[in-house]
């Protein structure tokens, strides 16, 4: 029975109060906090409403950067197979998506199984180069650079026919099992992509987002060869 008696007494004090002499600045007073209250909250979701659209922002500009980091891979992979193939020797012919030898055949056999390489080697490369970036800056922006690689070689490898993929010929014409050389390939991007993702501490649900855009710029990219090519 004290405490409903003692919260009438407060309750008669405060209006009381707020009758008497003093009873203007008071509620003068009251009106400033509850306006001040208003504000905040106002300015919070302001502030919700700015991170938003930030997060937004910074959303587009990665998957722009990852449709960029698709178009210069595939240009990169096959300009590995050129290199490797010229440096032999051979005049060579590329495109976004091939590279081939312009008289229609290598001067050496040999020399197919070494510019084979040159297009996984300099997947590889891309994406060590985008990983030490990465590891020097922190930045998320090279992540596109790293991620790639290995998304287009393992999309090539599954949904574009093992056959015809790079990786199983290297292993036919080394003798070696026919899963081998893709399992190397694949497990070295898979690596560094990993070691990029633990730097920057992305959540495996942040990674699906990324194969998603990936899916999509891969399917730009040849849809684009088709339209070109």
């Amino acid at each position: 029975m004290v405490l409903p008696k003692l919260q009438l007494v407060v309750s008669g004090c405060v209006d009381r109060l707020l009758t008497g002499p003093s009873g203007a600045t008071c509620r003068s007073l009251l009106r400033l906090e509850l306006v001040g209250s208003a504000l905040v909250q106002r300015s919070g979701k302001l502030v919700q409403m700015t991170n938003q659209m930030q997060d937004r922002k910074l959303i587009t500009q990665l998957m722009l950067l990852l449709l960029v980091a698709a178009f210069a891979h595939n240009l990169f992979h096959e300009f590995g197979h050129w290199l490797v193939g010229t440096l032999l020797g051979n005049p060579m012919s590329m495109n976004l998506n091939l590279a081939w030898p312009t008289g229609g055949q290598y001067l050496e056999e040999w020399h197919s199984p070494a510019v084979s390489m040159g297009g996984p080697g300099f997947s590889i490369l891309m994406a060590l180069a985008a990983l030490i970036v990465l590891e020097r800056y922190g930045t998320a922006f090279v992540y596109p650079f790293l991620f790639f690689p290995l998304f287009s070689r393992a999309f090539s490898l599954v949904l574009g026919g093992f056959a015809k993929q790079d990786e199983a010929s290297i292993s036919a014409n080394l003798g070696l099992g026919k899963y081998t050389v893709a399992i190397i390939v694949c497990s070295l991007l898979l690596g560094l992509v990993w070691r990029g993702s633990k730097r920057l501490k992305l959540e495996p649900r942040v990674i699906g987002f990324w194969c998603v855009g990936a899916v999509a710029a891969q399917l730009i990219v040849i849809g684009t060869y088709k339209f070109l090519f």
